[in-house]
């Protein structure tokens, strides 16, 4: 993070908000050029009914009064003056003498000369002047060397619209200084106090630019005051403190863990229009970032309230949906985005994964490659279109893609992952797993797959740890329908269904109806016996989830294990119907050893005749257990951040 840019950022959009006297321009003239009510017309109509920024036209004639000193009038009017037009006309002393005190106290001028100007003699001399030229022309060269690579304009007296022109294209030119020359005449300590200010936005970034695991509760102290100490100084200096500035402070305070600070950061300076938008997509990040999804929604309605037609509001409302597991109002939402703006990579990116979940593989894969063609060079989006190939059966052109981002960086931990899931083989896919776990120790998808790897190889001492440290390690795995599942079936096999069913209940105390975990209950229950309770608990879960292929696939188990076989083989029909992965597992399976023999289970698991072996996808015959699953889809990293 570039804090020097960020603090540099906000002092340049301070606005200074002090009662303050009309912006003025002082005209530098001689009297004596007869032209000169031409030009200071053309100035008062250019500056002073001007549209935007209107300036008070000052000339010293018309402000002396009876008995002042014209030297303390002269330098009090060009001391706060915000610039100065000088006509040169004429070289006389006088304005010679005040253009040089503009000079010396820094104000922006525009020099004007005309065509053909020329010096006037007897303002430099009085008296005889016999023997001296009449009226030379200007040179610059010669009678202004002091100066002479100062920018002057020249004009042509005789043509007022060209004056106005030249006026108006100077003044673009000097806009910024000649506004800075203005807030420094009004906040002559405008220097002082933008140091200051400038200190305490250095502390804030700091605590900003911190890795989250790094900030401490000193870190919200320092925010606290640095926070107290710029509201102190804008207030006092009639500082108006950008929008930016809160919103440094909210992802500060959020940054060091504190959500309630951050979110009444920007609470406090919401104002109910139009231009609150920004502030609270930034809120509704922050809280969808800590869990606090329901708040999360609400921030984002209220925002498209003011905002409905805004793709980002829509996009971030579809992730947060998505969070929530209302994936159908969140299809609907992704869609009013894509409405709104089709061109933005990461929407159809995001609505891909969205798709993916829902096993709707061909879609997933079109909004893949779309969001492909809009940033090409993005490594995510090419993982996740190979991921939806391998799922549609386009197994080679998925390998393809993940061997070519392999070749220019071997060092890619989810490209070995989803290399990983590509692989049918067990042990070959344990080897990609373990070479993404080599690379990023903390990578989940990669930990859960290796376990469930090593679980299908037999290796269940090795698997269940991995399954348990991921558990109770990961937030975002403690309901993790795989993971739950895969715990108890390598419990199971390790003779531990008790142990188990110990798991579920702990976690339906917490989460009654997660039907994930229900599955995992239902299992441990068929493994321990207890099949009049499986059954029921398969039963009411399949009245919720008719078509949940892996669901119908485990009431099969149960109910061959209770030697139910017509519910059974009607609970793997339909399972492989859904997906043939189903059937090659389900072949090797030793909870279908009650009804093996029934020639209706033949039928289901048989394609080659003649052989009792199937094949897979692959065109491979299938030799392993396959009751252990590798981690589902979202296990690398998916960036949702609230687009600004």
């Amino acid at each position: 993070m570039d804090t020097p840019k960020i603090v540099d950022d906000l002092l340049v959009n301070l606005k200074y908000q002090a009662n303050r006297p009309p912006r003025s321009c002082f005209v530098v003239f001689s009297s004596r050029e007869k032209h000169v009510e031409i030009v200071i017309d053309c100035v008062e109509t250019v500056f002073q009914k001007a549209k935007t920024r209107r300036f008070e036209v000052q000339r010293l004639d018309q402000h002396l009064k009876s008995g002042d000193s014209q030297y303390t009038e002269l330098t009090d009017l060009l001391s706060s003056c915000c610039f100065a037009v000088v006509i040169l006309d004429g070289f006389r002393p006088n304005v010679l003498f005040e253009y040089g005190i503009l000079r010396g106290l820094g104000k922006p001028c525009i020099v004007l000369l005309s065509h053909g100007a020329t010096i006037d003699v007897h303002g430099f001399f009085s008296g005889d002047i016999q023997g001296l030229p009449a009226a030379p022309e200007v040179d610059m060269d010669k009678h202004f060397s002091d100066v002479k690579d100062r920018f002057y304009l020249r004009y042509d007296r005789n043509n007022p619209k060209q004056i106005r022109d030249t006026l108006q294209a100077a003044y673009r030119k000097l806009d910024k200084q000649i506004e800075d020359e203005f807030l420094h005449s009004m906040f002559p300590h405008k220097d002082v106090i933008e140091k200051e200010i400038k200190a305490h936005l250095t502390a804030i970034v700091s605590v900003l630019s911190k890795s989250r695991e790094k900030t401490t509760s000193s870190d919200i102290g320092i925010v606290d005051a640095a926070h107290s100490h710029i509201v102190r100084i804008a207030t006092e200096h009639s500082v108006a403190l950008p929008q930016r500035f809160f919103s440094v402070v909210a992802h500060a305070y959020a940054n060091a863990n504190d959500i309630d600070k951050a979110v009444g950061v920007i609470d406090g300076c919401l104002s109910g229009k139009e231009a609150d938008v920004q502030l609270l997509s930034e809120k509704a990040y922050m809280l969808r970032k800590d869990g606090k999804l329901d708040r999360a929604l609400a921030a984002l309605d209220e925002a498209l309230r003011l905002r409905p037609q805004a793709e980002f509001l829509w996009h971030n409302k579809a992730i947060t949906l998505d969070r929530q597991g209302h994936m159908k109002e969140a299809e609907r939402c992704y869609k009013q985005a894509i409405r709104f703006d089709s061109g933005c990579p990461s929407l159809h990116y995001h609505y891909g994964i969205l798709l993916y979940e829902k096993v709707q593989y061909a879609s997933a894969l079109r909004a893949f490659e779309k969001a492909v063609r809009l940033r090409p060079e993005d490594e995510e989006f090419q993982l996740w279109r190979a991921r939806a190939l391998h799922s549609t059966g386009k197994v080679k052109e998925a390998r393809d893609i993940v061997n070519t981002l392999l070749k220019k960086h071997p060092e890619n931990a989810d490209a070995w992952f989803v290399l990983g899931r590509i692989e049918n083989d067990d042990a070959k896919a344990l080897e990609c797993f373990q070479k993404a776990v080599r690379i990023d120790p903390k990578h989940g998808g990669a930990l859960c797959s290796s376990a469930a790897c090593l679980a299908n190889l037999g290796r269940y001492d090795e698997a269940l740890p991995i399954f348990e440290r991921m558990h109770e390690n990961c937030p975002r795995h403690q309901t993790c329908d795989t993971l739950i599942s895969n715990i108890c079936t390598t419990l199971g096999q390790l003779g531990r269904a008790k142990d188990g069913l110990r798991v579920c209940a702990k976690l339906l105390a917490i989460h009654p109806q997660n039907p994930g975990i229900l599955k995992a209950k239902a299992c441990c229950l068929a493994r321990m016996g207890k099949h009049t309770e499986a059954i029921t608990l398969f039963k009411s879960l399949l009245t919720k989830s008719p078509s949940d292929a892996d669901l119908l696939y485990n009431s099969a188990c149960g109910f061959a294990l209770a030697n139910q076989v017509a519910d059974a083989l009607e609970s793997l029909r339909r399972a492989v119907t859904i997906d043939r992965k189903y059937r090659d597992m389900a072949h090797q399976d030793a909870d279908f050893a009650n009804i093996r023999r029934a020639s209706a289970f033949r039928e289901l698991v048989q394609t080659d005749k003649g052989r009792g072996r199937t094949k897979t996808s692959r065109g491979k015959t299938a030799t392993r257990q396959a009751n252990v699953a590798r981690c589902p889809t979202r296990s690398f990293s998916v960036r949702a951040k609230a687009r600004r």
